[in-house]
């Protein structure tokens, strides 16, 4: 999901320490987002830089901790701690199954792994149960198997957390940012001799796999035609009153496809000039026939969209998704 946001304007080699606001201003968007992107990145460095890139704080020690073993029946189970890790500076934290959590007098609340001494009991969570990887399930084969945390941010919009609309207000508002954390196996059997003391480099299906996109993007500027007589300049670009944030995604990974005809192999990628922000919610898929007698699918929508710029239309491109496949890295 994407944000209705402007534009992005936090550069980390601004070195800038905060946003101040000045009295009898336009409040934007993009001044918000910047703090809040300073303050972010703030929190992240100090707190790699004080306890490492892969750290369990004492006060939950087991948190994120690895168990397996086989019940009465013969099934096999992998369990993850509840408690807290932080991953180069961004704490993810598993609260555990929400029938075990107990009082947290540190923090005030509810947690699977409240601050404790070490005697307390570990409390584990399924790897089948986890929140964030939805209808997984442990990966067939006699391994062995790379267990991993893969941690990253993701976009909330009311579509996915409802009540982020103010009853009195009846739109939203805002967005969230949330911490999503996912407990991994990889099949690394092919790797002759691999075992606990392998070092990681030393196996090259994850090399392969924490190794950084090799695509780059790039931009220019096409000059327009004439728009009208009162125009100074025949090379102007956008001309228009509103602030365009474009986002290009890759829809299927490829290889560069140059030669104008389609290839199973050819990365696609779609792009938005609205930051894709342009939503709503799918309520229902049913069977129908076009004008000309063809089978087709009819989609029912929460809304068409607000007006004649922020809605959908006949003829335009839209895609289909849902959490599923959006926390499993698919494509609608």
């Amino acid at each position: 999901m994407s944000f209705d946001s402007s534009r992005f304007t936090f550069d980390p080699w601004n070195d800038y320490l905060g946003v101040v606001m000045q009295q009898g201003r336009v409040q934007l968007d993009a001044d918000w987002n910047e703090w809040l992107a300073q303050f972010a990145r703030r929190i992240q460095a100090s707190s790699m830089d004080t306890m490492g890139r892969a750290v369990v704080p004492a006060t939950t020690p087991n948190g994120f901790k690895i168990n397996a073993f086989v019940d009465g029946g013969g099934s096999q189970h992998v369990t993850i701690g509840a408690g807290r890790m932080y991953v180069d500076g961004l704490m993810v934290e598993n609260h555990g199954p929400a029938s075990s959590a107990l009082w947290d007098s540190a923090l005030a609340e509810k947690s699977g792994a409240p601050a404790a001494p070490p005697t307390m009991a570990e409390i584990d969570l399924y790897y089948t149960a986890q929140p964030y990887l939805p209808n997984t399930a442990l990966p067939q084969g006699p391994g062995p198997f790379l267990v991993y945390l893969d941690v990253w941010k993701r976009a909330i919009t009311y579509l996915e957390h409802p009540e982020l609309i103010d009853s009195a207000v009846g739109i939203d508002t805002t967005g969230r940012v949330q911490m999503v954390w996912q407990v991994k196996l990889l099949d690394v059997s092919q790797i002759a001799g691999v075992n606990c003391a392998t070092p990681d480099d030393s196996i090259p299906p994850w090399e392969k796999l924490i190794q950084p996109s090799g695509a780059q993007l790039m931009t220019a500027v096409v000059p327009s035609a004439t728009s009208g007589p009162c125009c100074l300049n025949t090379a102007t670009g956008y001309t228009g009153i509103e602030n365009q944030l474009y986002r290009v995604e890759l829809h299927q990974g490829g290889s560069a496809n140059n030669s104008g005809t389609a290839s199973p192999v050819a990365a696609t990628f779609k792009w938005s000039r609205d930051n894709a922000s342009v939503i709503t919610a799918v309520t229902a898929i049913s069977p129908a026939t076009n004008v000309a007698n063809n089978p087709t699918s009819q989609l029912s929508v929460q809304s068409t969209g607000r007006d004649n710029v922020l809605s959908f239309k006949p003829g335009d491109w839209i895609e289909i998704t849902d959490d599923f496949l959006e926390l499993n890295g698919r494509a609608g």
